[in-house]
C-alpha cells in the first residue's frame, strides 16, 4: 500500500513539474526558437533581445 502511494506521489511531484517546466517563458522561448516556421523564431529572437536588455 506504502508503495503505491508513494509511486502515485513521486507522479504528482513529476507531473507538476514537466507542466511548470513547459508553460515557463524560458521553455516558450526555446520551443519558438526550434519552430519550423519562421515568424515563431522571430518571435523568440525579439523576446530573448528584450530578455538580454532587462536588468
Amino acid at each position: 500500500m506504502l508503495v503505491v502511494l508513494g509511486t502515485v506521489a513521486a507522479a504528482v511531484v513529476v507531473g507538476i513539474v514537466v507542466v511548470a517546466w513547459r508553460t515557463s517563458p524560458r521553455h516558450r522561448v526555446d520551443a519558438a526558437l526550434a519552430h519550423p516556421r519562421p515568424a515563431h523564431r522571430e518571435w523568440a529572437r525579439r523576446e530573448e533581445q528584450l530578455r538580454r536588455r532587462r536588468p
